[in-house]
């Protein structure tokens, strides 16, 4: 895309200029005819328009990404960002919570259902050993570079028809082009809560994520969900996500009182 114009004028109030920055280009993002993925003018062309600084203009730069207001499109370029249908929340699948710089599809998966005792994760769905548990893991991918992975658990016990034929056939992937938890739709969301929603960091020396076949070193958060009716535990979710080139994003609804843990932690997640 070629850079668009926006309508500037030097920043001059007494409120710190990072703030007047941010302001102007957000009010100028709103006013402007730009497209989400055109491309903004340079930096330096924006820094003398607001006449200010390039320190002060990343400054304010880094807020708007921060925010949702821009992104990093080819050439790590700073493009409008995509406007999504509908904002994501703690009850969404993994493929509405990431935003990368291209749409996110399944390029891997596979499927099982087995005795819950395989899995140190069980206790978190407070399942008896014995349990059968439904097992999906799905790869995703921006292109052909694999962004995400959800691995998500549900008991066999009462889950809906179409999901336990698709992990029983071990669904192909153009049979269910998301998540379990997108197969298992809207209505299984909207009667679930989280009981756990938690972030820790997440290393590229586990089985998952040779699995994803990523580089050494990458940069990587692992999400751990826990979704629950009537205060009993119905799904979990394990999610791997790459901080090189995707990003969180949601927005908390009424159901973020009831989450027990949501913090940072530095600890990598366990395998399973």
């Amino acid at each position: 895309m070629e850079s668009g114009s926006l309508s500037l004028g030097a920043v001059r109030d007494r409120r710190p200029l990072s703030v007047q920055v941010y302001d102007q280009l957000l009010t100028a993002l709103h006013d402007s005819h730009l497209a989400p993925g055109d491309a903004l003018p340079s930096e330096t062309e924006l820094a003398k328009q607001l006449g200010v600084s390039r320190t002060v203009l990343r400054e304010a730069l880094l807020l708007l990404e921060e925010d949702g207001a821009l992104e990093r499109g080819a050439g790590r370029r700073r493009v409008v960002a995509a406007r999504p249908a509908q904002s994501s929340t703690y009850t969404s699948p993994l493929e509405e919570m990431v935003r990368a710089t291209q749409p996110l599809a399944p390029i891997l998966r596979r499927t099982s259902l087995n005795l819950a005792s395989r899995y140190f994760s069980r206790r978190l769905l407070d399942l008896a050993e014995d349990a059968e548990v439904a097992v999906w893991e799905t790869v995703f991918g921006a292109g052909d570079q694999p962004v995400c992975s959800a691995l998500e658990f549900i008991p066999a016990a009462g889950m809906p028809e179409p999901a336990r034929a698709l992990t029983d056939a071990d669904a192909p992937l153009e049979a269910a082009p998301g998540s379990l938890l997108h197969v298992l739709g809207p209505q299984f969301r909207a009667r679930t809560s989280p009981v756990l929603w938690r972030i820790t960091g997440a290393t590229t020396q586990t089985r998952r994520v040779a699995w994803m076949n990523l580089p050494d070193n990458t940069p990587m958060v692992a999400l751990t969900i826990v979704l629950a009716r009537d205060g009993v535990p119905v799904y979990l979710a394990k999610h791997l996500i790459r901080l090189d080139m995707a990003e969180l994003a949601i927005a908390p609804g009424p159901a973020l009182p009831s989450i027990e843990s949501l913090s940072f932690e530095g600890t990598p997640e366990a395998d399973r």
